[in-house]
C-alpha cells in the first residue's frame, strides 16, 4: 500500500488540471458514484462540489471514498462539512484504503422488507431457512441465525439448491383497442413443499421438492415471484454485530430464475433512488428552515 502522505499532493494535481476524480457511496447496498470537482483546497481539507444524490448520502454516512485516474488506490476521506443546496461538501483525513468498494460487476442490493431464503446442500437431507441480506444477478447474501450445524455443513465450495420469494411490482399491459387478446391462464396454486418446523425455526428435516417458478395472482400490484436455483457457497463470515452468519452464495442458472431477479433488482434501484430524492427535499427544506430562523435572531 502507497504512503498517504503523496495524496494531497494528487489531490493538488487534481484541482489544478482539473482531472477526473468520482465520489463512491454505499446507500442500503447499492452503490451511488458521482463525478465531482474539487472548487477549493488547502493543505488538509478540500471542498467539492458533486450531485445531489452523492451529497445526500455522504451527509448520512459521514465519509465517503474518492477515485481517480491517478490514484494508484481508492481513497477514503471523513467530512468536515455538509452544504446540501449548494450540493457541497468539505473532505479531510484523507487515507488509501484496500478491497474493491465501487468495483463490483453486478449491482447488489438490500431487500426492502424482511425476505425469506432456504439453503438446502445438495447432498444433504437438512434445510436451512435464512433472511436475505443482499442479492445480485450472481449472488445472493442469506442470514442464518448461529448455530453448530451451518458452518459444518455450508463450506466453501458447497453446491446448495436455493428456494427463493421476490416480490415484483405487476406492470399493466398495453391496452389494445382493435381487438381482443384472450389472456393465458395465471398458475395460482401455492407453494406448499417447506413448512416452518414446531421445534426449531431454522432448519427443516425433510426433502425439498424439485420446483418451478410459479407466479401468483395478486390484487395490490405485487406477485411473489417464487423459484428455486443452484449455487456455490463463496464464504460463510459470522456477523458478530448481527450475532448471525452470513452465507455467501454464487448463483448459476441463467433462465427464468435470473429474470426474475433482474426485475426485483431494477424495482429496488428505482425505490432506492427515490428514497434519497426524498431525503434530499427533506434535507434542503430542514437547511433552509434553520437558516431563515437563524436570520430572524440577528439583530
Amino acid at each position: 500500500m502507497r504512503s498517504n502522505i503523496e495524496i494531497p499532493s494528487l489531490l493538488e494535481r487534481i484541482y489544478r488540471e482539473n482531472l477526473e476524480l468520482s465520489l463512491i457511496n454505499v446507500y442500503k447496498g447499492f452503490p451511488i458514484s458521482y463525478p465531482a470537482q474539487i472548487i477549493a483546497i488547502d493543505r488538509k481539507s478540500i471542498q467539492v462540489q458533486s450531485n445531489p444524490f452523492q451529497i445526500v448520502c455522504i451527509h448520512q454516512d459521514k465519509e465517503t471514498y474518492m477515485r481517480s485516474p491517478i490514484f494508484p488506490h481508492t481513497v477514503h476521506a471523513h467530512i468536515m462539512k455538509i452544504d446540501i443546496p449548494q450540493s457541497q461538501a468539505v473532505l479531510s483525513q484523507f487515507e488509501y484504503v484496500a478491497g474493491s468498494i465501487g468495483e463490483r460487476k453486478q449491482v447488489r442490493v438490500e431487500p426492502a422488507i424482511s425476505l425469506e431464503g432456504v439453503i438446502k446442500p445438495e447432498v444433504k437431507r437438512i434445510s436451512f431457512i435464512g433472511e436475505i441480506a443482499d442479492i445480485s444477478l450472481d449472488g445472493i447474501a442469506i442470514l442464518l441465525s448461529p448455530g453448530l450445524q451451518a458452518p459444518k455443513i455450508l463450506r466453501e465450495g458447497t453446491r446448495v439448491i436455493l428456494h427463493l420469494q421476490l416480490p415484483v411490482e405487476i406492470k399493466p399491459p398495453p391496452v389494445v383497442k382493435t381487438e381482443i387478446i384472450s389472456q393465458p391462464q395465471i398458475r395460482t396454486e401455492r407453494f406448499s413443499g417447506i413448512k416452518r418446523p414446531a421445534t426449531e425455526a431454522d432448519i427443516i428435516e425433510e426433502k425439498f421438492p424439485d420446483l418451478t417458478p410459479i407466479y401468483r395472482q395478486s390484487t395490490t400490484g405485487i406477485e411473489q415471484k417464487e423459484f428455486v436455483i443452484e449455487g456455490i457457497v463463496r464464504n460463510v463470515v459470522a456477523d458478530r454485530h448481527l450475532r448471525k452468519h452470513r452465507i455467501g452464495i454464487q448463483l448459476l442458472n441463467n433462465g427464468p430464475q435470473r429474470s426474475a431477479i433482474s426485475q426485483f433488482i431494477l424495482q429496488r434501484q428505482a425505490q432506492l433512488l427515490q428514497e434519497i430524492r426524498q431525503n434530499y427535499q427533506i434535507l434542503a427544506q430542514t437547511y433552509a428552515a434553520f437558516e431563515s430562523g437563524k436570520s430572524k435572531r440577528q439583530p
